[in-house]
């Protein structure tokens, strides 16, 4: 089983979010941490990362940024060590059923995730 713990509460001081980690990294039943690039860059030297995998949160929650602005987050989580990306779904392009561009999202940010080996 695939447990993935993931930091949201953009109400945590920073404080708190290096204890949480702490308590994280604890714990052996944890596979992942999830967070957003501003959390992850507080937390990643915490976590010892060949047992806890960092993932960075892209466009959470509501899923409504453009392919450009998306890539861009992506590219820099990779810049910044991220080794696993989870991208929240493009929801604007869901609800008007623009599948075609649906698509052509998850091919550039495949790609660019398969070209630098990351999940």
């Amino acid at each position: 089983m695939h447990i993935d713990f993931a930091i949201i509460d953009t109400s945590l001081s920073e404080n708190e979010i290096k204890d949480l980690t702490k308590k994280i990294s604890g714990s052996q039943c944890i596979n992942t941490i999830t967070a957003p690039p501003y959390i992850v860059k507080i937390i990643k030297n915490i976590i010892v990362t060949n047992i806890i995998v960092v993932s960075f949160l892209i466009d959470f929650p509501l899923g409504i940024s453009d392919s450009k602005t998306r890539k861009f987050s992506v590219e820099q989580a990779i810049i910044s060590g991220g080794n696993q990306i989870d991208i929240s779904m493009p929801h604007n392009l869901a609800s008007n059923r623009s599948y075609d561009k649906f698509r052509e999202d998850v091919k550039l940010l495949s790609d660019i995730c398969l070209n630098n080996n990351i999940l």
